[in-house]
C-alpha cells in the first residue's frame, strides 16, 4: 500500500482561506499540532494579530479554521 508522507492543510481565518501548510502525515491527525504549526506561519500571524481566537474548527487531513472576535 502507498501512504502519503505529507498532508496539505487549508488554513482559514473567519472562513476565508489565508494560507496552506504542509505537515507530516502523523502530525496531521492532532488538532493541537496542526493549530500550533498554523499559528507560526507568517501569513496566519498577520491575520490573527490583535484578535482573540474564539473557536478552532478542525477537519482531520484537510482544514483548520480559526474563528476570531
Amino acid at each position: 500500500l502507498v501512504k502519503e508522507e505529507s498532508v496539505t492543510f487549508a488554513v482559514q481565518v473567519d472562513g476565508k482561506l489565508r494560507a496552506t501548510i504542509q505537515l507530516k502525515a502523523e502530525d496531521s491527525k492532532l488538532k493541537s499540532e496542526v493549530a500550533e504549526s498554523a499559528k507560526t506561519d507568517e501569513k496566519i500571524k498577520k491575520w490573527l494579530a490583535g484578535k482573540k481566537i474564539k473557536n478552532t474548527i478542525f477537519v482531520a487531513g484537510k482544514l483548520l479554521n480559526f474563528v476570531t472576535r
